[in-house]
């Protein structure tokens, strides 16, 4: 395919390079975070910094950044006071249409895992510099722009788009690894720029078409793990079992979101439940397998022994990738099945089992909402230690309380209180707004009720965590909010 050499200035016109952090109430510049950096003979660089180093761009293209930057306005009308720009020098482009770039997909990635949940469109306005003259100025390597009083208008006020934190001890390693396998490994490079480019696709693809996206996020696991070409599901499944610890589980998981994969591919009827996780129905698959991409690329980095990793690292990140393939439902129904054990005198003697009660609370995952039928019974289980709480407790208690039985009578009046609004709220809908209006103003009671309800006075060795704290994580994560 024939290719010419240009000079390319990219600009994102919705990433910034952070370059502070909150300290004290207020943002305040952080030393570890950097807003330019080189990458394999490309310069990324935020506008901010360009300003005070204006020696960093090249004479012919300060001309045509005056030119775009009062063109690029947000949501408001206003001019953008900051965004990325790329320079890449003497890049090869196929003559029939721009490509891709490393250095820019490179950055789409970082945006899109460095935060999963925003959907800012990661837009591109391009300035293609041709080795015997004249410029064409592009966006998304698509539309031809040109004469237009605006060049690019972003979705949103430019206070909501999206800023972008490299860490000079994180995220600045994993680039120089990049660059290393670029120039020693060209033929993994390649297979990693292929992962990376797909991976941006789904994510791309994701707010208009979830199908769709699950097809191009299997597609870039495959290239991610090298998976042959006539490969099956089981193939698929078993490369994630070898990454990530050799988990039955999570290889289910994989064999799942290939069957969806196939579906979409071969012309299946896909309905919005087939979108989600196991039996359950939990989860959506591809926010598993988008938030698990980033750490699988590290597991294929180090394989390769371009990167090292730290046990303790990757044994959490599989832990927390099998709490996300694990319905909520499956979680507490296993933790029913042994309820008689969790008790505050059973706590008393046996430390592991204690910690095993608090690991068992702290896997419910948030907004998965399949577990909801099962709150009530788990509530009752917090209400029973802090029962059994008070009974060892009636020393203490008698000092501090005039009027025992008085206290006493409070206290039973405010358990039931308590199981009566859990009651209610297993009725409600989050889905609905003036249900959620409704659960909002029932959690900040039941709140109170379990600040008041927990003991102040025990012994400093006994336990080394407060009850309604507790509470309040598995609430946040079945209602998917704090109480």
């Amino acid at each position: 395919m024939d290719s010419y050499e240009v000079d390319l200035l990219s600009i994102l016109p919705s990433v910034r390079l952070e370059t502070q952090s909150w300290g004290n109430g207020k943002k305040v510049e952080d030393e570890a975070l950097i807003n330019h950096f080189d990458f394999c003979g490309s310069k990324i660089f935020s506008l901010k910094y360009l300003k005070d180093n204006q020696d960093i761009l090249p004479e012919n293209y300060v001309g045509y950044l005056d030119y775009l930057e009062p063109r690029l306005i947000d949501a408001d009308g206003d001019v953008l006071d900051d965004f990325t720009i790329i320079l890449d020098q003497k890049e090869k482009l196929d003559i029939r249409a721009q490509d891709k770039t490393f250095t820019r997909e490179l950055i789409c990635y970082l945006s899109y895992v460095d935060k999963l949940d925003n959907w800012v469109e990661l837009d591109l306005v391009s300035v293609v510099c041709y080795p015997k003259g004249g410029r064409s100025i592009y966006l998304n390597n698509k539309r031809e722009l040109f004469g237009q009083k605006y060049l690019y208008v972003l979705p949103s006020e430019q206070n909501h788009i999206h800023n972008l934190r490299i860490r000079k001890d994180y995220e600045e390693s994993i680039i120089k690894t990049f660059a290393h396998i670029k120039e020693k490994k060209q033929d993994f490079f390649l297979r990693i720029y292929q992962s990376i480019s797909l991976f941006n696709d789904s994510c791309r693809m994701y707010p208009s078409s979830e199908s769709s996206a699950i097809v191009l996020l299997c597609a870039a696991f495959e290239a991610l793990y090298q998976i042959p070409k006539r490969s099956k599901k089981d193939t698929f499944s078993y490369a994630f079992k070898l990454f990530w610890g050799l988990d039955d589980r999570i290889e289910k998981w994989a064999g799942e979101l290939y069957d969806l994969r196939s579906k979409v591919v071969h012309g299946g009827v896909v309905i919005k439940d087939h979108l989600l996780a196991s039996s359950d129905k939990h989860y959506p698959h591809f926010e598993i397998g988008r938030e698990i991409f980033n750490d699988s690329l590290l597991f294929v980095l180090e394989a390769k022994g371009t990167l090292g990793l730290e046990y303790e690292y990757k044994s959490r990140i599989q832990e927390e990738l099998r709490n996300k393939v694990i319905s909520n439902k499956e979680k507490a129904d296993d933790l029913l099945k042994g309820k008689d054990r969790y008790t505050y005198a059973a706590f008393l003697n046996n430390d592991e089992l204690y910690k095993e009660f608090l690991t068992r609370i702290e896997s419910f995952s948030s907004l998965d909402y399949s577990a909801s039928e099962q709150v009530f019974k788990i509530i009752k289980i917090f209400l029973s230690i802090l029962a059994d709480w008070i009974q060892f407790d009636l020393h203490s208690q008698k000092e501090k309380h005039g009027d025992y039985q008085e206290y006493l009578e409070w206290r039973a009046e405010q358990y039931n209180k308590a199981l009566d609004i859990i009651q209610k709220l297993t009725g409600m809908k989050s889905s609905n707004y003036q249900e959620r209006y409704k659960i909002e103003k029932e959690l900040s009671e039941l709140r109170q009720i379990f600040r008041g309800f927990e003991p102040i006075s025990h012994k400093k060795d006994e336990f080394k965590f407060s009850i309604s704290e507790y509470v309040e994580r598995f609430i946040s994560a079945i209602w998917g909010t704090y109480i």
